[in-house]
């Protein structure tokens, strides 16, 4: 029943002040706030405050579909994803090809043994 109280008010039109109350109780009323979920729903309201924020910053008073801040959180959510996904921590484990990507002067490689890296070049012969 509660699926479909969703469904008819995430159907309607809004201007962006009314999404994010509606959006925090639909987060709300389907996820449980524990360890688990409570980083993502945080990430999920982060990500999409500014969303709001903008648009009426910017004075845009038409009503909006709840697709096209979908699309935008999806859209911030992944930009973010890809932005940490390399050598975002103190200590990062990483390939070494190329080693061009790698942007730091000093770079330590440990457990290797000698003449491990770089591999002997072996000619392939017929």
């Amino acid at each position: 029943m509660q699926l479909n109280i969703w469904r008819r008010g995430l159907a309607q039109e809004r201007p962006l002040e009314e999404w994010l109350p509606v959006c925090r109780d639909m987060l709300n009323d389907f996820f449980l706030p524990d360890a688990d979920t409570e980083a993502a729903m945080t990430l999920i309201e982060q990500h999409g405050r500014p969303i709001i924020a903008e648009g009426v910053a910017a004075e845009y008073g038409d009503a909006v579909p709840i697709s096209l801040l979908r699309d935008e959180l999806a859209q911030r959510l992944d930009q973010e994803r890809i932005s940490q996904r390399f050598l975002a921590g103190p200590i990062n484990i990483c390939t070494l090809m190329p080693m061009r990507s790698i942007p730091f002067r000093v770079v330590c490689l440990l457990g290797m043994n000698d003449g491990v890296y770089p591999a002997p070049a072996c000619a392939v012969g017929l």
